[in-house]
């Protein structure tokens, strides 16, 4: 995981499939009519918290994450990352305006995946959004996803 970690870290600015996804997550926020004065914002799986650059461009945004080295790494650059577990989150109820997720769900068991799910919706306010970005296709899958052991 460190590996994968760390060749994120170097390429999640430049390479296209992170452009691409940083610009295609904006265009579904924007169609979800969501706007740059919210509250809270929750990066669910953040690895080491790029996507809260644009994120906070919104309100303020804390990525979630386990992973030493992806809370290391983000913290160097100034994001805001809270460790902890996608299946138990660490935040209250009810407080979040929009939560995120990029390429993680997927990567856990059937079980874990629902029970993120499950937290997602919980820390969400009523009314809140969640935007879930995952492969839809098995030949999408590449080095990346071997690294992370995809499902």
């Amino acid at each position: 995981m460190d590996r994968m970690l760390a060749a994120t870290a170097v390429a999640e600015d430049r390479h296209f499939w992170f452009v691409g996804l940083r610009r295609n997550a904006r265009l579904m926020l924007a169609q979800a009519g969501v706007t740059p004065d919210l509250s809270l914002i929750v990066d669910c799986g953040a690895g080491t918290g790029r996507n809260l650059d644009w994120l906070s461009e919104f309100g303020p945004a804390v990525g979630v994450d386990l992973t030493p080295l992806a809370l290391e790494v983000g913290r160097r650059a100034g994001r805001r990352l809270a460790r902890g577990s996608v299946t138990q989150l660490p935040f209250p109820s009810s407080t979040a305006d929009l939560a995120t997720s990029f390429d993680v769900l997927y990567c856990l068991d059937d079980n874990a995946e629902a029970q993120a799910l499950r937290e997602m919706w919980r820390v969400l306010k009523p009314g809140g959004v969640a935007l879930i970005n995952a492969a839809a296709l098995n030949m999408l899958r590449g080095s990346h996803s071997t690294l992370t052991a995809e499902r």
